[in-house]
Parts: structure tokens; sequence; C-alpha cells
């Protein structure tokens, strides 16, 4: 465990207005979503900008606007190697 680490998982479908957090946490709890999203084979990005922001939203949020643009690169990086 990193002393300073903060995850947050996020979800995203068509039918949802934005990403929706659901999970997010820092220490431990990151450590744990971490690697249940290496179990599960779900693509990690390490940003500390968004984990910040993330980790201090509320589970079942949603990614507030300004980070849109962001997420979208983001989004747009993991589908072309993931894919």
């Amino acid at each position: 465990m990193r002393k300073n680490s903060k995850a947050a998982a996020l979800r995203y479908t068509r039918a949802l207005p934005a990403p929706l957090i659901v999970a997010r946490g820092s220490g431990w709890t990151a450590d744990a979503i971490i690697k249940k999203a290496q179990e599960h084979d779900v693509p990690i990005v390490e940003n500390s900008l968004l984990a910040e922001q993330f980790a201090s939203l509320d589970v079942g949020t949603f990614v507030p606007e300004e980070y849109w643009e962001l997420l979208a690169e983001i989004l747009v990086a993991i589908r072309k190697v993931w894919i």
C-alpha cells in the first residue's frame, strides 16, 4: 500500500447522463479498489488529479462536468488499447 494512495471506480453506459462514482477511497480502500479491478481485468489509469477529485466525491454521484473532457481523453486511450 502506498501511504497516500487514492482510487475511484467509475461506471458508464449510454443510459447514464455521466460517469457514475461506484467506489472511492484512500489507503487500504484504494488498494482494495485497484485489486478488485485487476481481478476483473478492468482498465486502470493512474491520474493523481482525477483520483484526488473523485476520491472526495460520494459514491452514487456523477462525475462533475468540469472533468468530462479529461475523462473522455482517458476513455478514448483505454478503448484504443483494450479493444
